[in-house]
């Protein structure tokens, strides 16, 4: 059925090729251009040859004129490409773009003079820009839970929705589109004018990112059809400015320090710009550790944020920069500028309004960092609490932060304290006993059913009452002599293991951990029922991080030890 119509497309390959290195006709070239791309490979192979053939002859410049007509069928082509895109059905359109692809490969290292006319890159760019618009209402927003994403980041990537068509095809083809202009291209010029359009126009920044990052793609060579090195090709260290100038530009805190909460437009636009980075940070390589100082706190912000979609972002760039650098893993290299990233975060907790920003960055340090973070975290973790004491900042923000460092604690404890870890109750619990404050038989029973059920001997529950005693006095006020006489009294009755906890030192993770439930105690009534369950959870991580039941309830505060089940202040 199809030989018919093949042998008619090869015939006319056939013939379009042997009319000599430059097609006349108009008709003629576009027919060529066009079924290069043919699906048949001998229909697209003669094509290829033909123009493989014109594009040598064109770089060395041995005919004028028709560079010229291709200079200016493409500028018409691109002149109307967004209207034919809106109007077009898919068939039509992919075979425009097709068209369009084609003379960028014909034209080759030629399409550098065009651009470097003014009218030329504004229609193509402009072109582009308009075809490439996004439609933002298909993005699901997700909130990122305490946990690392290592695991997550290989299956993660951005659904990007386009506004004038659905098929992945066009989507290729408009991205090979970029790239090519990346790879035969004035690169300097290209990102510079991008980058004016990106600071210009507030409703074309999502795309222009998009563009850019392929840009840089086309930059690296991947994927396309001559990878050897072109002459006057970008050179490393214009390539690392370049970098560097798309980084200035985009972690301007008018860019780069934004709400997402419930702007879809924003959170794109954030992974957008993160991964025009990523793939300017691929194309400089080993390079980017002359930047690194420039890139790690902007990045190390996103990957500190709450939106799933801008933290699985900043990790992928995060890679890169990692692996550019020769490091084995993210933790690695924040544990080797640790102290760079906690001096910017107390610099930023000085500053009210990028207060987010360092708190940002603190996160994304504990939440990646391994436990030799934290003695130098412990002077940013007082001012964060100083600023929640004074309340002073974004509540829930702070507490965002305790609540990972509560988790990081968790993780941490096991290679800072040899203490076992932590029982939990059983699943069936036995039903309560009566109250201590029923009668004498009443607490007899209720003591002698919590010594089976916690293994408390007698001994231990008077010295839990002699305890609970002399703190009630010292909340009254109590007179300095009663003060001697409780402790008297209960220093005859304390546990030999509770000396021993008291007069052993307290170790980091531990006394991070006290630190942080001292403050829970003044918000676990807050009307803000999404803050009380961040409260809650750092409690009950904190609580595990002090690896009961070790004694830990001494070194608790007295607000938390009477708001603690029955069980867990016995145990």
């Amino acid at each position: 059925m199809w030989g018919p119509w093949w042998a008619m497309r090869a015939g006319r390959s056939a013939r379009l090729s042997s009319c000599g290195p430059f097609p006349s006709s108009s008709t003629a070239r576009k027919l060529l251009v066009t079924m290069k791309a043919d699906s048949y490979p001998q229909v697209s192979e003669s094509s290829q040859e033909a123009l493989s053939v014109c594009s040598a002859l064109l770089a060395k410049e041995e005919s004028h004129q028709w560079l010229a007509l291709l200079e200016e069928r493409l500028h018409t082509l691109a002149s109307a490409l967004p209207r034919l895109l809106r109007q077009q059905d898919e068939a039509r359109k992919t075979a425009t773009l097709q068209l369009f692809v084609g003379f960028l490969e014909v034209m080759g290292p030629k399409i550098t003079s065009l651009l470097h006319s003014h009218a030329h890159l504004c229609r193509i760019i402009q072109a582009l820009l308009q075809t490439l618009e996004m439609d933002f209402s298909g993005l699901y927003l997700e909130t990122l839970k305490n946990t690392q994403l290592e695991e997550k980041v290989e299956s993660f990537d951005v659904t990007l929705h386009f506004r004038h068509f659905t098929s992945e095809k066009i989507r290729n083809l408009l991205f090979l589109t970029c790239q090519l202009l990346g790879f035969y291209g004035p690169c300097p010029l290209l990102v510079d004018h991008l980058l004016g359009v990106f600071g210009s126009s507030a409703h074309q920044r999502p795309e222009c990112a998009l563009l850019l990052t392929h840009v840089f793609v086309g930059m690296s060579g991947v994927g396309m059809v001559r990878e050897e090195k072109l002459q006057g090709q970008t050179e490393g260290d214009q390539l690392l400015f370049l970098l560097e100038e798309v980084a200035s530009v985009f972690t301007e805190p008018v860019h780069w320090d934004i709400r997402v909460k419930e702007d879809r437009r924003t959170v794109l636009l954030s992974c957008l710009m993160l991964g025009a980075i990523r793939e300017g940070v691929r194309v400089v390589g080993v390079a980017v550790r002359d930047v690194l100082q420039t890139l790690l706190c902007p990045l190390m912000a996103k990957l500190g944020s709450q939106n799933l979609h801008i933290s699985l972002s900043a990790l992928r760039t995060l890679r890169e920069v990692w692996l550019g650098c020769g490091l084995p893993s993210l933790s690695r290299m924040v544990s080797d500028n640790c102290d760079y990233l906690l001096s910017a975060v107390s610099l930023w907790l000085m500053d009210p309004s990028q207060m987010s920003v360092g708190l940002s960055v603190c996160r994304g340090v504990v939440q990646y960092g391994d436990a030799s973070v934290l003695p130098p975290l412990r002077d940013c973790l007082c001012e964060v609490l100083l600023c929640l004491d004074l309340q002073q900042g974004p509540v829930e923000e702070v507490w965002s932060l305790l609540d990972s460092l509560s988790v990081a604690l968790l993780r941490w404890t096991p290679q800072d304290s040899p203490l076992p870890p932590p029982s939990f109750p059983s699943p069936n619990p036995t039903p309560p006993s009566p109250s201590l404050q029923d009668g004498g038989g009443g607490e007899e029973e209720s003591t002698s059913a919590a010594g089976k059920r916690h293994h408390c001997s007698l001994e231990e529950v008077r010295s839990f009452f002699l305890d609970y005693h002399r703190k009630k006095q010292k909340m009254a006020d109590a007179t300095d002599d009663c003060f001697l006489e409780e402790e008297e009294e209960e220093g005859s009755h304390r546990d030999p293991r509770q000396e021993n906890t008291e007069t052993s030192p307290s170790s980091p993770c531990h006394q991070t951990a006290v630190d942080i439930m001292q403050r829970c105690t003044h918000f676990l009534s807050s009307p803000s029922p999404s803050l009380r369950i961040v409260v809650l959870d750092a409690l009950r991580c904190c609580l595990l991080a002090l690896a009961p039941p070790q004694g830990c309830q001494d070194s608790l505060p007295q607000g938390c030890q009477d708001s603690l089940p029955q069980g867990c202040q016995d145990s």
